[in-house]
This record gives C-alpha cells, structure tokens and sequence, in this order.
C-alpha cells in the first residue's frame, strides 16, 4: 500500500509554530532597527548644525545681519543666497531651531526639546583674545581663528568653562607638522594651570593618524584611555588635514566622541570628575581652532 502524499500547506499547528518565530524575530529585529535609524539622524542632525553654524558666521560678516531668538528653519539664509533652491525646501532643516543667548552666542539644534534645555558655559567664534586663557607658549587669534604662533607645548584654557557634564563643540584644521611628532589636543574637565591635569582628546596624526584619548596628570600625558584609527572609523579616504568639525559629551563617567557627526569614541571613565575646556598643540604642529562652543548638560 502506497504512503498518502504529504499536504503541501501547513497544518494548523506549523502555522501557529511559524507565526510565533515570525513575532520573536520581530521583536529583536524592530528595536535594532529603530536603534539604527535614530543614530543615522543624529548623525544628519550633527552634521546639518555644524554646517549651518559656518554658514551663518559668514552670513552675519557679509550681511551684517543677526537671527532671532527661536527663529525656526533656514529661510532667512536662503533669502540672501546662503542655500540653494534644494537646501531651503528641506524639511528637515527647516525643523531647525536658532537659539540667541544673553552672552550674544548663536547656536541651532534639531527639535524643540534640544534647543529649551540647552544652556551655554561658553562661546567664542575667536574674533578676540577675551576669556582664553594663556597657560604654556604663544597664542594668537587671526581672522576668526585661534592659533599657536610658535613650536613646542602650547595649552590654552577656556574661561568660565569649569563644570562637570556639558558638550564641546569645535572646528579645527591641522595643516602640517613632524612625521610621528605632531597634532592638537582638546581638553576637558581639566584644570587651569600650566601643570595642566584632565582629560584630552587628540587629533594625533603623530601616534599613526589616530584619535585618542589620554590622563592628563600635572601637565604630562599618562595613560591611554582610548584609541582608534582614523581609518577604521572615517574612512581611507578621510582627509587629516581638512577641517573637521569635533564633538565632545561628557555626563558622569560616560564619554562620547564624534567627528564630523560619526561617532568615533564612546567609553566610561571616572577618574576626573570635573573641570575646563582648553585646547593644546606641540612640536612644530600648525593648527587652527574655527570657533568653540561649550554647552551644560
């Protein structure tokens, strides 16, 4: 006696097997989603702010115009040519929101949330010397930038800056310096003397074109905290010596770096628990720090 053929569809018990795999694969595949496209807009939201604030700062020298406070979207760049057609019918830029502080700093964020808790320590778009304090070597502020005008160590502290969780935001261009020997340094949470102790984050070319992280402890660098190629993060075809816009976030131990909007560094460390923002250079590096904001968490 021939075996019946098998029914080629499921039975009711197969399918209600196959409905349940179906909802637990769901499950763990819709929040990595929703987790992959939330990092995607932060970093489109990182990069639109850093490209809309050196829009604006030519912008207010050309036209010798200000934005108002809470002034949504870009038009007003667009109406003077700053945009093109494309860039001013975006949706998401004209989401944007512009915040004018008491102290005159400018800054523009993604949401309504973001732009009403935000509240600055400092801001320079480094037309003058005022609140940067010299602490090892030479400084001088040039055409709205700031710069070390001669070789070996040159640090630098940001006045008023002293807290504990904020954000730093910064434009900086390395040019040029000594193979192996050269770079610049952001720090944070660090104090205010020659004898310099903190964190700092660097731009180090010098150490095999990678971002580090490194104990600052009486002025001289100790442990590495963190390290990563500039490659393995941003690409063969990152350009060290174009200008990149920094990103830092410090709140308690946790630590998040980005370049240019991707997150390059994240990690936990409590060794300092607060203190300033500063910037330093050595050897013969050539570098140029374009405006610096800091932002309390």
């Amino acid at each position: 006696m021939l075996d019946k053929k098998r029914s080629a569809g499921f039975t009711l018990v197969e399918l209600i097997v196959v409905i349940a795999i179906l909802a637990v694969l769901a499950m763990i595949l819709i929040p990595n989603i929703t987790g992959y496209i939330a990092k995607a807009q932060e970093s489109v939201c990182l990069s639109n702010r850093g490209t809309l604030k050196r829009i604006y700062s030519g912008y207010t020298i050309l036209e010798n115009k200000s934005v108002a406070d809470n002034t949504v979207g870009v038009g007003f760049l667009a109406d003077e040519g700053y945009l093109n057609e494309a860039q001013a019918q975006s949706d998401t830029l004209n989401k944007m929101i512009w915040r004018v502080y008491d102290n005159g700093a400018v800054d523009v964020f993604c949401g309504e949330g973001e732009a009403a808790v935000a509240t600055y320590l400092f801001h320079s778009p480094f037309d003058t010397m005022d609140d940067i304090k010299v602490l090892t070597g030479s400084w001088e502020v040039v055409d709205g930038v700031l710069k070390p005008t001669k070789n070996g160590e040159n640090r630098a502290i940001f006045e008023g800056t002293s807290g504990t969780d904020y954000t730093v935001e910064m434009n900086a261009v390395y040019l040029s310096g000594a193979k192996g020997q050269s770079g610049y340094g952001i720090y944070y949470r660090a104090s205010e003397e020659s004898a310099i102790s903190g964190y700092a984050f660097q731009y180090d070319p010098g150490a095999g074109n990678a971002f580090v992280v490194r104990e600052v402890n009486n002025g001289k660098e100790s442990a590495t905290i963190q390290r990563v190629t500039m490659s393995s993060t941003m690409g063969k075809d990152f350009d060290i010596t174009e200008p990149h816009d920094i990103k830092i976030e410090v709140v308690g131990d946790k630590h998040v770096i980005s370049v240019d909007g991707k997150k390059v560094l994240e990690f936990v460390d409590d060794t300092f628990k607060s203190g300033s923002v500063g910037v330093r250079t050595w050897n013969d590096s050539k570098v140029l720090f374009d405006e610096v904001t800091v932002t309390k968490k």
